[in-house]
């Protein structure tokens, strides 16, 4: 099993008040995972708490949890089936607000466009309280080939 730990920060940086916290936070986070033949699973935790910014804006306290398990096709080079919801606590929320819990369930596909992998795949989410709102969402996601650019600038 692999783990780390370290620190997450939110950064004040939205150009609008509506977009953002208008504080800075910071917090402890820590990730565990283990790939077993075609699976994958572990888990993300973290919390963060304000440490500066707008003082007429309410303090921040937010846990993230995400367990996350996927599922690899092996003959389907790419394809894999996900259960990785972002479940969120609000400390700061009233009683009955605080919990963000989605349902997380996925499937996609991993291929490349040229030398970059890029992801595609569809999530049904379901957020908040049960019934409040439901949600099925298309994605693609690009990456850049950091191995690539490591391997460059050590040579």
């Amino acid at each position: 099993m692999d783990r780390g730990a370290g620190f997450s920060a939110q950064l004040d940086t939205a150009s609008d008040s509506r977009l953002g916290a208008g504080k800075w936070g910071l917090g402890p986070t820590a990730v565990a995972l283990k790939i077993d033949g075609q699976w994958l699973y572990g888990g993300l935790i973290n919390n963060l708490w304000s440490v500066a910014g707008d003082d007429a804006r309410a303090d921040v306290n937010i846990m993230l949890i995400q367990p996350f398990v996927n599922y690899n096709f092996p003959d389907k080079p790419g394809r894999y089936l996900t259960f990785a919801p972002i479940m969120t606590a609000d400390w700061e929320a009233d009683s009955g607000d605080q919990w963000t819990v989605p349902l997380g369930l996925g499937v996609g596909q991993i291929m490349k466009w040229g030398e970059s992998p890029v992801t595609s795949g569809q999530r049904i989410l379901q957020c908040g309280n049960p019934g409040q709102w439901r949600q099925l969402a298309t994605e693609v996601t690009s990456a850049v080939v950091v191995s690539q650019i490591t391997n460059d600038v050590a040579q």
